[in-house]
């Protein structure tokens, strides 16, 4: 515990008073409106978001789980290509299944028609930059959205997609 006693240790503590002090002096009345108005403006920016909806599935590899393997979703839909549009992805979790995140983790992806990419970059490093060079264990078979044959159709609702089996 911090001992107080001495005159010097108390500097701090006085200029914490003051600046306490200085608060308080705003009037109650601007208090309330400040509120609202944080809330108005942190309310704007969710309006500008798509509705997305739960999305999860499962990635298997020759049948085991592609634990890390990272997959996205490429909008297929002239809505989901626009710039403000987000860009669904997840992450393979040890069981093999994976829950889409838009905008807060798991919260799924506008509905509407999508290529999908699955990209399996096993590296036990910690350090990103590192695990960045790593070898796609997939060797970029599922790489392009273009190419990966692999595509779902996300409906308004909650969904659970087929198991992805890649070889």
């Amino acid at each position: 515990m911090e001992d107080l006693s001495h005159p010097g240790d108390c500097r701090n503590l006085a200029t914490d008073h003051q600046d306490l002090h200085e608060a308080e002096s705003m009037p109650r009345s601007l208090i309330l409106p400040l509120c609202i108005a944080g809330l108005t403006v942190g309310g704007c920016v969710d309006s500008s978001r798509m509705k997305v909806y739960p999305v999860s599935g499962k990635v298997l590899y020759q049948g085991e789980p592609a634990v890390g393997a990272e997959i996205a979703f490429f909008g297929l839909d002239e809505k989901l290509m626009a710039p403000e549009a987000p860009f669904p992805k997840a992450v393979v979790s040890a069981d093999g299944s994976f829950s889409l995140s838009s905008y807060a983790p798991g919260d799924g992806a506008p509905a509407g028609n999508y290529a999908i990419t699955i990209v399996w970059k096993k590296s036990t490093a910690a350090d990103p930059e590192i695990r960045d060079t790593a070898r796609d264990t997939l060797r970029g078979r599922y790489a392009s959205p273009e190419t990966s044959g692999l595509a779902a159709e996300v409906q308004p609702r909650n969904n659970e997609l087929p198991v992805f089996e890649l070889k």
